[in-house]
């Protein structure tokens, strides 16, 4: 199970990397992509999650936008031209905000899921659980 302690830390993990690389594929603290954040985040707490954003928004309980808790994973379709119907994944960090690897230009950054492009492109809300999904 995954303690308020855990995601209390996941969070101060995350925060670390802020200012990071973004890179197309990258799973590492030398680069990640938006997805390589999320798993690499949460594999350091012992949680496995899939690759792919796509895969990951499959995983754990759907909570609703005016429910959210930090350490939630935020979902959005930042890409139509994928034909996926997820491309782009965050951490939830409190007050509105979400920290995310952007993209090769801004890197890793926390941005606001109620106004703006985030507003517009938010797809759900997953709360990982377990340690073990």
């Amino acid at each position: 199970h995954l303690t308020q302690a855990d995601k209390k830390q996941l969070l101060e993990d995350a925060k670390y990397f802020k200012g990071g690389k973004y890179v197309w594929g990258g799973t590492t603290p030398q680069g990640f992509d938006c997805s390589g954040y999320v798993q690499y985040l949460y594999k350091k707490h012992h949680v496995n999650l899939p690759r792919t954003a796509w895969a990951q928004s499959k995983k754990g309980l759907e909570v609703s936008k005016n429910d959210l808790k930090k350490g939630d994973l935020l979902f959005f379709l930042t890409d139509k031209s994928r034909g996926i119907p997820v491309t782009h994944v965050g951490i939830y960090i409190g007050n509105g905000k979400f920290i995310h690897a952007a993209s090769k230009k801004k890197g890793i950054i926390i941005s606001p899921i109620n106004t703006g492009h985030y507003a517009q492109t938010f797809v759900k809300a997953k709360r990982i659980l377990q340690k073990k999904i």
